[in-house]
């Protein structure tokens, strides 16, 4: 569902484009990086997960994120992603992060969270909190608020609905309505 947005960010260099997945679990989004052109990093807490995507050759670091955020150039980064891990932070935290991530990002650079949605009544009035280490969910309108209150210059946010083989297919939240019930309960479980 990201790959355009990953081959607008950066055009093919030499050296490639550096770009950091954080909480990159297994490696999905490492490969997905890598696949389109970036020298990409994974950074995570999980050591399991950091020494299977090295067995795989992905480069992934095990760290803390804030503090491997610290030590990265500033305007360095292309493309900066972490797909369901705001959540698990505490609010300083998540402040501390989108902070490091600006900084770190290069002149029209992307960052790219996604997370459980809340407007889907579903997850935001439980499965949300089946995962002991969520902290609080976070609706699309305040993500987009810290981004812009940091310094973001272009904020979107999307929504998911089913394509073709499977796949999610990204829809700007401005296409989508709630005026209806079952609008809450039929809109993805995610956003971006």
């Amino acid at each position: 569902a990201y790959i355009d947005l990953f081959s607008s960010a950066g055009p093919s260099t030499t050296p490639p484009p550096r770009a950091i997945d954080l909480g990159s679990g297994r490696g999905e989004m490492i490969r997905c990086l890598n696949r389109q052109g970036y020298e990409a990093t994974g950074v995570d807490l999980n050591r399991v997960a950091v020494m299977a995507c090295r067995e795989e050759g992905l480069n992934a670091v095990h760290a803390d994120v804030l503090s491997y955020l610290q030590d990265v150039e500033p305007d360095s980064v292309a493309v900066m992603t972490s797909l369901h891990l705001v959540e698990h932070l505490p609010h300083g935290d998540l402040f501390l992060l989108l902070q490091a991530a600006l900084k770190t990002l290069a002149p029209g650079g992307l960052l790219l969270l996604e997370t459980p949605n809340p407007r889907n009544l579903l997850v935001g009035a439980g499965d949300f909190y089946r995962d002991f280490t969520h902290i609080k969910p976070l609706f699309p309108d305040t993500l987009r608020f810290l981004l812009d209150y940091f310094g973001y210059t272009r904020t979107e946010i999307y929504f998911f609905e089913d394509a073709d083989g499977g796949r999610r297919r990204r829809v700007p939240a401005g296409e989508i309505r709630f005026d209806e019930l079952n609008d809450y309960l039929n809109i993805s479980r995610d956003y971006a």
